[in-house]
């Protein structure tokens, strides 16, 4: 599934990442990837989040997430994932979850957000601003990922 998901999405630039232009099976299965990444950190049992992104669902949220951080943050195309401090990492994987979230919401329940696009998704203080904006996709939020 991984080698689909960087032919069809992440061969296609840092604009079909986004969860706003991912098609339905793509953003499916990343809103299933991002639900279970955020249940797993957010879980009362001390588990590690590497764990979860060595394997294949965390494997395409790594894919999603290297090519954003090249985007973003201007890294070589073949720059190496560990030279990145974890806890940094691990952010920057929640704040893409919350936004794959996000726009479930958008999408699933009509909830007016302002965009998420290729320039912010990364930055956890937008997404909190966004969170803050829109008081009833704190409970959505809670919701999925307490179910």
């Amino acid at each position: 599934m991984i080698n689909q998901f960087i032919d069809e999405v992440i061969s296609c630039g840092v604009d079909a990442i986004i969860p706003a232009n991912l098609e339905k099976k793509w953003f499916d299965t990343i809103l299933d990837a991002s639900t279970e990444y955020l249940k797993t950190i957010s879980s009362e049992k001390e588990i590690n989040p590497e764990t979860f992104l060595n394997h294949e669902k965390g494997l395409l949220l790594m894919a999603a997430v290297t090519e954003l951080i090249q985007f973003r943050y201007d890294y070589p195309a073949h720059f190496q994932i560990s030279s990145i401090p974890e806890d940094t990492l691990y952010d920057i994987v929640s704040s893409y979850s919350i936004a794959v979230l996000m726009e479930d919401a958008r999408r699933t329940e009509k909830i007016k957000l302002p965009e998420i696009n290729k320039e912010n998704i990364l930055e956890k203080d937008k997404i909190a601003e966004i969170e803050k904006s829109a008081p009833e996709l704190t409970g959505f939020l809670f919701n999925k990922i307490k179910n």
